[in-house]
């Protein structure tokens, strides 16, 4: 006999002596049937009667249950569409992506996306927001520089600022370092920190836009400003030192450079006076000259003539010149030693009055 064969008479008991289990209906999982009786019972108050076998006895079951169903399925597709429905504003654009692709553009007023198939990404297309970034940065000549800049920009292409970059924030400011450095790696210290600040924005912004256009971002930079441009905090005060002396350096350049400007034109009007002046001289002395040349040439031929007469003229000629230009004549007798003085500018005055 096999081990597990029972014996006679014992076909109650398992191989060690312990009795089986009988069969049992409701050991197994629920039956359908009975669970379509519970709401049958719950909807229409049927059920068995003791004698039936499980049958139902309510005749409006199935319609109950699919009226419910039925009622179901409308609320759950009303609430589905419902959703779908969403509002753009003036100042934004919406992409709708169908499965994943993109389908279309949504502009501002209200719109509908098919629920669990489109995905909306609403961006606000007009406002103009600023990021700052502050970074120390190696010049030119090889100083450590700190510049602080505040970028303005739009997102003016929203179908590119959703699907062309993961996280376009993040890449524009990485960009922006990247044209930072760029541009004050080609610029000395001096320059940065004595008057270049437009020049050195306007070159990060054009290199900044350059390269978001390239990566296809869908961002305008607006403007970028330079809010701070300085030495590191370990060496401020020593660099403030020598900021004070360079601007004393330019205050004196400034000032020889306004007495150059006043003192030169001075110096060229008395150079231009005095070359006139020594013109007009010469003009003159030359003229006269030769006018002496000329009336002694004229006097030279009458001496020629008249030796005597001539001899007698110029002597009383230069006598009158002599005595024009005194204002007392002494007169001495040609006997005696009496002398008279004729006091010329006296009677000068009385003959005036």
């Amino acid at each position: 006999m096999a081990w597990d064969e029972p014996p006679k008479n014992e076909g109650d008991k398992d191989p060690w002596g312990n009795p089986r289990k009988k069969p049992n209906n409701n050991d197994g999982p629920p039956d359908f049937d009975e669970f379509l009786k519970g709401l049958g019972k719950l909807f229409g108050g049927g059920g068995s009667n003791g004698s039936g076998g499980g049958k139902n006895d309510n005749p409006d079951f199935g319609k109950s249950l699919a009226l419910v169903l039925s009622l179901a399925i409308v609320v759950f597709t009303g609430f589905v569409f419902a959703k779908g429905f969403y509002k753009v504003d003036e100042r934004e654009q919406a992409v709708v992506l169908r499965l994943g692709k993109f389908h279309s553009i949504a502009n501002a007023g209200l719109n509908y996306a098919i629920p669990f198939f489109d995905t909306v990404d609403v961006v606000d297309f007009q406002t103009i927001e600023s990021i700052k970034i502050a970074k120390s940065i190696l010049t030119k000549e090889g100083n450590v520089i700190s510049v602080e800049v505040e970028v303005q920009y739009q997102r003016s292409g929203v179908k590119e600022w959703v699907l062309n970059v993961q996280s376009p924030e993040q890449l524009l400011q990485l960009l922006t370092e990247s044209a930072q450095r760029h541009v004050v790696g080609d610029t000395v210290m001096d320059d940065l920190m004595t008057g270049r600040r437009a020049e050195f924005a306007f070159q990060v912004k054009s290199r900044l836009q350059e390269d978001l256009q390239k990566y296809q971002t869908g961002v305008n930079i607006y403007q970028v400003n330079v809010l701070d441009v300085g030495p590191p905090p370990k060496v401020k005060d020593s660099y403030a030192d020598v900021l004070r002396a360079r601007e004393e350096r330019v205050k004196l350049k400034n000032d020889a450079q306004r007495y150059r400007s006043r003192i030169i034109p001075e110096a060229q009007g008395a150079a231009t006076q005095q070359l006139q002046e020594a013109l007009a001289y010469k003009n003159r002395i030359v003229e006269e000259a030769k006018g002496d040349a000329a009336r002694f040439e004229s006097l030279y031929e009458q001496y020629a003539l008249a030796p005597a007469v001539t001899r007698e003229r110029l002597y009383l000629e230069t006598v009158e010149q002599i005595y024009s230009e005194s204002n007392k004549v002494i007169i001495s007798a040609k006997e005696g030693n009496n002398m008279m003085v004729l006091p010329i500018d006296q009677l000068i005055k009385n003959n005036q009055k």
